[in-house]
């Protein structure tokens, strides 16, 4: 599958004690247009101080919600409420076009560090690989075996050229463009030690929808009796319905109008699962959780917003519905020119990322 989105910077350390922030930028358009962004991710301390980009009315501002620890809880206070899961591990900030990036990568730092940061990672598997998580997957010390696997041919020249742009010169991975769901004997008989799910259950639907749950039954059959089934995943976003009174509904507003244009393109858009369905589907495929759940706050700019309404346009001139669509452009126009006059350089904390370790 091609799981990945353009959404990580590398970067490692040795000991997770820090709250880090990182990047995230999902894909918006389904297999015949594999929208890329340009993202960013950052990994600091928090520190409670009055030292930071700080505005005078006390808003937190750019480096002052990794830095300032009032920032950082109040943070996860609103992703909390706008997640559609509570009982999560708070571990740090992801970034979607955030102010201030220094290009580390925690989610992956935290996965290095659960691991164990002297551990081999014998055989590695990729199961839905592009140009973050590749680069990463040859940077892993210790692999006796490595594979990536893509539907995509494009995303797998992206992989390719991201691990180029990166510079590491970990031995090349076996890069497969494969179906996990259409070819029934893929890497029969094979196990790994360590398989990573890098946000590719929503891009799933783009691809090969409805298969989501066949998916974890595929891949539990080639984790070693050892291994580990890293899980990187996006909570979707909550109705505006039930959304608390006092959070703004504008970024609900930016997905409803980016996923309305890419179906009426012609593709699917990508369909993100909550965390518990994903503790279901687990159980299912007869795995369990290792280790507790890690959750990343959301933290959103207006050039993520502005970047997704970009992409809804760019799906709208593809749309077959002109009169709806037509409509559906000036909506666009009138909701990226409000934010950008609302928002300005603030940034709203919405919602969660999550990574899962399991094995049997």
């Amino acid at each position: 599958m091609a799981g990945e989105d353009v959404k990580k910077e590398g970067g490692k350390r040795n000991v997770f004690n820090s709250t880090t922030v990182r990047s995230f930028c999902p894909l918006v358009s389904g297999p015949a247009v594999l929208a890329l962004m340009l993202c960013f991710s950052f990994s600091f301390n928090p520190k409670k101080t009055n030292q930071g980009p700080v505005s005078k009315e006390g808003e937190c501002v750019g480096e002052a919600w990794w830095k300032d620890a009032q920032c950082f809880s109040a943070c996860t206070q609103a992703s909390s409420e706008t997640s559609l899961t509570q009982n999560v591990s708070w571990k740090g900030i992801s970034c979607y076009k955030c102010l201030g990036w220094n290009g580390a990568d925690p989610i992956f730092d935290y996965v290095e560090t659960l691991h164990g940061a002297n551990e081999p990672w014998g055989a590695v598997l990729d199961a839905g690989t592009g140009p973050n998580s590749y680069p990463w997957l040859l940077s892993l010390p210790g692999k006796t075996r490595c594979d990536a696997v893509t539907a995509s041919h494009s995303m797998a020249r992206l992989a390719a050229a991201g691990a180029s742009k990166s510079g590491n010169k970990g031995p090349v991975c076996n890069m497969h463009v494969r179906s996990w769901m259409h070819d029934a004997d893929f890497l029969e008989g094979q196990f790994y030690d360590n398989i990573i799910m890098d946000y590719l259950i929503g891009a799933v639907e783009g691809f090969e929808a409805f298969t989501q749950e066949r998916l974890f039954k595929r891949l539990a059959k080639h984790l070693a009796p050892q291994g580990r089934l890293w899980i990187i995943g996006l909570e979707p976003f909550p109705h505006r319905d039930i959304l608390p009174a006092h959070v703004s509904p504008d970024l609900v507003a930016v997905a409803e109008l980016r996923d309305t244009a890419i179906a009426l393109s012609g593709e699917r858009p990508y369909r993100e699962f909550p965390l518990l369905w994903y503790h279901a589907a687990l159980q299912g495929a007869g795995l369990k959780h290792l280790d507790a759940t890690a959750g990343f706050a959301n933290l959103y700019s207006v050039q993520w917003a502005s970047h997704q309404l970009r992409e809804a346009w760019a799906h709208l001139q593809k749309c077959k519905h002109a009169a709806a669509c037509e409509g559906l452009k000036q909506d666009v126009k009138n909701l990226e020119e409000r934010l950008k006059r609302e928002w300005g350089r603030t940034e709203r904390c919405f919602g969660m990322n999550f990574v899962i370790a399991a094995g049997w």
